[in-house]
C-alpha cells in the first residue's frame, strides 16, 4: 500500500502525536492532517482527501459520528474509522448507522490501529477483531 495518506481527528494533542507517531512508523504512510474537532475534521477531510480518517467519537464542535456523517455527505468514498476511549455498548451499531467503515477502541489502538487502517485502505470493512489482518509471527 504505496503513499497512503492519513487524516487523524481527535481533541487530545497527545492522542494525535501517539496516533502519528504508529501510522507513520509504516512505511509509505504519512499523517497528512490533523484536526482537534469535528467541525475541522470535516473541513480538512474536504480540503485533503485523505485515503484514510481515523476519528474520535467524543470531540466539541460536532462529535465524530455528525463528523463522519458529514464527511461522507460530500464524498461517499471517504473511508473512516471511529475511535473511542468510552465503552459504549451501542459503539459498533453508531458507527455502522454513521457509515463508518470500521471501529475500534483507543485502549486497543497498540494492537488494532494498523491492521485497521490497512483494512480500511483495501476498502473493506471491519468491526469486530476477526475482520482485521494481523501479520504473521514467525
Amino acid at each position: 500500500m504505496e503513499n497512503l495518506r492519513i487524516l487523524i481527528a481527535d481533541d487530545h494533542s497527545a492522542v494525535r502525536i501517539l496516533l502519528r507517531n504508529i501510522l507513520e512508523s509504516v512505511p509509505d504512510w504519512s499523517v497528512c492532517g490533523e484536526a482537534e474537532n469535528g467541525k475541522s475534521a470535516v473541513a480538512l477531510a474536504g480540503r485533503l482527501h485523505p485515503d484514510v480518517i481515523v476519528m474520535d467519537v467524543v470531540m466539541p464542535e460536532s462529535n465524530g459520528l455528525e463528523a463522519t456523517r458529514e464527511v461522507l455527505r460530500s464524498d461517499r468514498q471517504a473511508r473512516v474509522i471511529l475511535t473511542t476511549l468510552h465503552e459504549i455498548p451501542s459503539f459498533v451499531d453508531e458507527a455502522r448507522r454513521v457509515g463508518a467503515c470500521g471501529c475500534f477502541f483507543k485502549t486497543e489502538s497498540g494492537r488494532h490501529l494498523i491492521p485497521a487502517v490497512r483494512v480500511a485502505a483495501q476498502r473493506k470493512p471491519f468491526f469486530t477483531p476477526d475482520d482485521l489482518e494481523y501479520p504473521e509471527i514467525h
